[in-house]
């Protein structure tokens, strides 16, 4: 199956997810301000690194555009 250039295949994932650690959970030991379920959902960990990849792949092409157009 094809992928688009941002999105990692399958076997991309299967390398590269094992090595994301789990987000852990909340320590039953402590005492928390907002219940369990508040506050921003997690991010989908495969999403989060195809975007981070894209921005690497896509960083020649923005600092070209920054230095032919300077700031004010």
């Amino acid at each position: 199956m094809r992928t688009r250039p941002w999105e990692l295949s399958d076997d991309q994932w299967e390398h590269f997810g094992p090595l994301i650690p789990e987000r852990p959970g909340r320590d039953p030991n402590k005492e928390y301000q907002r219940k369990p379920g508040g506050g921003r959902r997690a991010a989908d960990p495969r999403r989060t690194l195809e975007g981070i990849l894209d921005l690497i792949r896509d960083r020649p092409l923005l600092l070209d555009l920054i230095r032919d157009r300077p700031l004010l």
